[in-house]
């Protein structure tokens, strides 16, 4: 079996300007007990539209998914409630974190040759006090986070964002081959794929 390509050996064959990083277990690996985060989501969901959560709960999709579901069919308010939890939960649960060694390496490594973003599901008010502490924080243009989005990733509103960010303050000619998205998910690589640009998953 062959090694899989370094971060580095992907981007020498497909030239890139802006990357944009997933947060957990991608950059910092966060220690926080997310079945307990998860059996509360669900709780929400369910008590908002019991009918509608039987309805439309799938094993194999993440939360957010369901998330975006409920905010489809309802408004924005479930997406708020359960905004409103994870907000807490992250705060109040986190209990330290990992370094993820390579990509900080990376980040270290090539902050000038490149345009740095995240865009994570976790909220901005937990992920940006970690990378201040942590010296990282100003190599990044933007921080985009679930608390910035109406739908979570895998939709592709974070990446709208961060183009149009891209488009009215660095280069108004930028195309999506100028993008790519790196991540350790199966929701990351299906934000890269709505957002139609590549992803390294790492």
């Amino acid at each position: 079996m062959t090694d899989r390509p370094t971060l580095e050996e992907v981007l020498a064959k497909k030239k890139k300007k802006y990357l944009i990083f997933d947060f957990d277990s991608t950059i910092f690996t966060l220690d926080l007990p997310w079945g307990e985060y998860l059996d509360h989501v669900y709780d929400q969901l369910k008590a908002y539209n019991e009918e509608f959560f039987e309805e439309n709960a799938v094993n194999n999709e993440s939360n957010f998914q369901l998330i975006n579901r409920f905010t489809r069919e309802f408004g924005t308010e479930p997406r708020d409630i359960t905004l409103e939890y994870a907000r807490r939960f992250e705060v109040e649960k986190l209990d330290g974190g990992t370094e993820c060694p390579a990509q900080l390496a990376f980040l270290r490594e090539h902050k000038d040759d490149y345009v740095f973003f995240i865009w994570t599901s976790n909220c901005t008010t937990s992920v940006e006090p970690v990378l201040k502490e942590n010296g990282f924080y100003s190599m990044f243009e933007k921080i985009i986070g679930r608390d910035s989005v109406t739908y979570c990733k895998p939709e592709p509103d974070g990446f709208s964002q961060i183009k149009r960010h891209v488009l009215e303050h660095i280069d108004a000619n930028a195309t999506q081959e100028d993008f790519m998205m790196i991540g350790d998910s199966n929701s990351d690589e299906g934000a890269a794929y709505h957002a139609n640009i590549d992803f390294f998953r790492v």
